[in-house]
């Protein structure tokens, strides 16, 4: 886990105004969240609902709205979370995905990552043919005789 805080910007819903933040970079936070009376200031809504674990295991449900996030010269549409009035902002694991950055914990900066993307190649793996194995029972009409 990496904790340190880095200069954010969240643009208005309408992409012509923005508000920066410094945000706690937290590599073991799921999504971005940033207190729900600033990001309403800027126009933006929950499209949807979601329910999150806290340190401490209790269960909360909060909003979740796509907005877009600037870091340096780049932006991207971040799904992320409208925190309580007195939340920390947190720059969470999704949103440092979209953005290709990772953590450095020791210079508290951000770096860009090389993403690994999963492939699966078909022709690199035999395919097994099973045939469905027969249910019937069996016969035993001649057992006896």
């Amino acid at each position: 886990m990496s904790i340190f805080r880095f200069p954010v910007e969240v643009l208005d819903s309408s992409g012509e105004r923005l508000e920066r933040v410094e945000a706690w970079v937290d590599t073991s936070a799921s999504y971005t969240l940033v207190p729900g009376t600033l990001l309403e200031s800027l126009g933006h809504t929950p499209g949807h609902h979601l329910q999150f674990t806290l340190a401490d295991g209790s269960i909360i449900e909060l909003g979740v709205s796509q907005l877009t996030l600037g870091i340096g010269d780049d932006t991207r549409v971040v799904s992320c979370v409208l925190g309580g009035d007195d939340a920390e902002p947190l720059l969470g694991a999704t949103a440092l995905e979209e953005f290709a950055l990772g953590a450095d914990p020791v210079n508290h900066t951000l770096i860009p990552l090389l993403l690994k993307l999963p492939s699966f190649i078909p022709e690199s793996h035999e395919l097994e043919s099973h045939e469905p194995e027969s249910h019937e029972p069996e016969s035993h009409e001649n057992e006896h005789n």
